[in-house]
């Protein structure tokens, strides 16, 4: 089940609603880490970024 938790944050990526943190041109900055239990994000702390990530969350919580 993270494989399919780990696509739905890469589909907000891809859409544009999750920004993750910043990196220089060459560099890909991972915007989640998912070990075991846990699950790390880097992302700008916005609201739009925050209620985006809860939906997703929602939405697996339903579907699991």
């Amino acid at each position: 089940m993270e494989e399919v938790l780990s696509k739905g944050i890469s589909s907000l990526v891809d859409k544009g609603f999750f920004t993750p943190m910043a990196s220089p041109t060459s560099f890909r900055t991972p915007f989640q880490v998912l070990y075991a239990d846990d699950i790390i994000f880097f992302c700008i702390g916005t609201k739009r970024n925050v209620k985006n990530i809860i939906q997703l969350f929602d939405d697996y919580a339903k579907v699991s």
